[in-house]
């Protein structure tokens, strides 16, 4: 998957949405901004992986995050309000829905309480009971379309930021730091794992001169 806030959104739009979806609830005035919601959360919720245990205090296998978890989140609301006959979101609908996507979907692999407690803050900002009336900024100046239309939502995805500062999903900028760490740790277990390299002159370099020269790339990435 790719990594980035804005890198996933275009992706499940470009592989997942288009207007056929969007008008598929077409007497429902809140199917398309359900969409745009569930699949900002998605990716919110992948891109807290990049921080290490701040982000979440388990690996990407335990926590739905495939495109057909998103498709799964995606029948479960067109079922429920179709099961509803609703036009707009009632307050019982939003407990189901607030309950299958924080206990069940995303939640269902969460061990630990504070990412359950997490989760649930996720939970209450992107699913609160107005959420559908009273457009909202959800961090950082990300905020939601409230058009139907494929180009509105294309168009406000393009908006988002690319730098993906850890404000966009609600971290503090100590996060920052901690996402360059873990990548420079990466990127030094990752040319550790390479063979002896050898050059024109047929000298060949250790190992452990292998884990200098990354030491030296990972500096220079936190600096």
């Amino acid at each position: 998957a790719p990594e980035g806030i804005r890198a996933g959104m275009q992706q499940l739009y470009s592989e997942m949405v288009d207007q056929d979806l969007i008008d598929s609830m077409d007497a429902s005035k809140d199917w398309s901004k359900l969409i745009y919601t569930m699949s900002y959360l998605h990716c919110v919720v992948r891109q807290r992986l990049l921080y290490s245990a701040m982000g979440w205090s388990i690996d990407e296998s335990k926590i739905g995050l495939q495109v057909n978890d998103w498709q799964v989140c995606i029948s479960y609301l067109r079922d429920h309000m179709l099961d509803k006959n609703a036009k707009e979101i009632k307050r019982s609908m939003w407990l189901g829905i607030r309950y299958m996507t924080s206990e069940i979907q995303f939640g269902g692999g969460f061990l630990d309480e504070w990412d359950e407690r997490i989760m649930m803050v996720y939970i209450d900002r992107f699913f609160a009971e107005d959420a559908m009336v009273h457009p909202n900024e959800w961090f950082a100046g990300v905020q939601r379309p409230e058009s139907a239309q494929i180009g509105d939502h294309l168009e406000t995805i393009r908006a988002i930021k690319r730098d993906d500062s850890p404000d966009m999903i609600g971290l503090g900028p100590a996060a920052d730091n901690v996402r360059q760490t873990q990548s420079g740790h990466l990127l030094v277990e990752a040319l550790c794992s390479l063979e002896t390299r050898s050059i024109s002159s047929n000298r060949h370099f250790p190992p452990e001169t292998l884990a200098d020269d990354a030491a030296g790339v990972a500096q220079g990435k936190k600096a």
